[in-house]
């Protein structure tokens, strides 16, 4: 009898689902422990543990050394360690560092560096040790401010010359150091913004195709929705009112029967560029639905809505081959200071109102406009927008350390519950 098998050992089915299993449990496991360590930490702030960290057996090096820092050099190097411990310590707690923390700890940073740089009596250790100081305009410059990008520059490229000039004796040395000096801080500095200004186009770009109708290169509803609340918080600030157009192309069906789909979406197009032309200055104009558009803007009172509805209804009529229905609805908004937000809720009842007013227009004939006024919407804004606009928010600029090497997104309620729990 036969009691073994000749060739490789090949594992059952089931046998290797427990394998993957595991595997997968471990590397769960493992997961676990380096977010509950890391994750904590936004790039910027695990980047200040990183170099803190670095810095902080210095000082210990050179106990078993003395020889290696001018006479008296050791106290000084003691008390930057004690301010290397503090950052750590500060950041570790703290997890994701403010601007404001980040600058005054990073400035203290730099400072703590070129005060090492001098205390050392070795001028070739010195330069070396100055030459850390690039590392924090490049820390910055992953999340600050720009102003505060290039306080931090300026102060490295100061401080790292004034340490590369120690005991050169002509100019010819002096002129070298100081290019090394200027280099080595301006380059990874530069590297850094222009990823970081790279990848804001890039995010700017995408926000502008999701929130863009791509036949007519109107809003679509989520372009509106984003932007509603700009006009809501300009009107609660002014005894102005909100002026909402809702509008629907008159038998738009019967003309892609007879024309064909493409015909018809170049009459689209040839009626949105009317729209537009006619629209307020200022005005947010969106495409709502197949053929229904929606135009938002200020105005004083019903009778300067209806002069609006009115230009527009004609001059889609003269200019296009088409006519248009119109319904408008004009409110005033008062904003609230309390409660959650309801700008959806408040938009959706204007549209809702519009919509009657669409039907009126339509069931009198077509062609023609329908206004009414609308009690006054109190408004909740929504607080996130506060971290809002011109490139990349605090949000996003917060990302867990281990969420951005794992390329994990991260829903914005877990952003903000890290960034209170900081």
């Amino acid at each position: 009898m036969k009691l073994w098998r000749s060739g490789p050992l090949v594992a059952k089915p089931h046998q290797r689902a427990a394998l993957a299993e595991g595997g997968a449990t471990l590397e769960k496991k493992w997961m676990g422990m380096a977010r509950n360590i890391w994750g904590r930490f936004d790039a910027r702030s695990a980047s200040v543990m990183l170099c803190t960290g670095g810095a902080l057996p210095l000082p210990v090096l050179l106990l078993f050394q003395p020889s290696a820092a001018r006479p008296g050099g050791l106290i000084g190097m003691t008390v930057v360690w004690v301010f290397t411990a503090v950052t750590m310590t500060y950041t570790y707690r703290r997890g994701r560092l403010s601007d404001r923390e980040f600058s005054i700890l990073g400035f203290g940073g730099m400072v703590g560096i070129a005060v090492s740089a001098f205390l050392l009596a070795d001028p070739v250790v010195s330069r070396g040790i100055i030459a850390m100081v690039a590392a924090i305009p490049a820390i910055a410059a992953m999340a600050s401010s720009m102003r505060t990008v290039v306080l931090f520059t300026t102060s490295a490229m100061v401080l790292s010359v004034v340490g590369s000039l120690r005991n050169v004796h002509n100019w010819v040395s002096a002129t070298i150091n100081v290019g090394a000096a200027v280099t080595a801080v301006t380059v990874p500095v530069f590297m850094v913004v222009a990823l970081r200004l790279s990848l804001e186009i890039a995010l700017a770009r995408q926000e502008r195709l999701g929130e863009t109708d791509p036949l007519t290169g109107l809003l679509n509803r989520r372009g509106l929705y984003s932007r509603v609340e700009r006009l809501f918080d300009t009107l609660s600030a002014s005894p102005q009112s909100m002026g909402l157009l809702l509008i629907d192309i008159d038998h738009f069906k019967s003309v892609n029967d007879q024309l064909g789909h493409t015909a018809g979406d170049i009459v689209l197009r040839d009626a949105v560029q009317v729209l537009i032309r006619s629209a307020p200055p200022g005005a947010l104009c969106c495409r709502f639905g197949g053929e229904e558009f929606l135009i938002a803007f200020t105005v004083s009172d019903e009778s300067d809505l209806l002069a609006w509805a009115e230009h527009v209804r004609k001059m889609v009529a003269a200019e296009s081959l088409v006519t248009i229905s119109v319904g408008g609805v004009c409110a005033r908004i008062t904003r609230m200071p309390h409660g959650p937000s309801n700008t959806d809720t408040r938009i959706d009842l204007l549209m809702h109102l519009a919509d009657q007013q669409v039907y009126r227009a339509k069931r009198d004939g077509r062609d023609r406009v329908r206004i009414t006024g609308a009690e006054p919407l109190n408004w909740v804004p929504d607080r996130r927008n506060s971290d809002r606009g011109g490139g990349i928010s605090k949000m996003e600029r917060s990302v867990g350390l281990i969420d951005l090497f794992a390329k994990r997104i991260v829903p914005p309620a877990e952003v903000e519950q890290h960034r209170n729990a900081g």
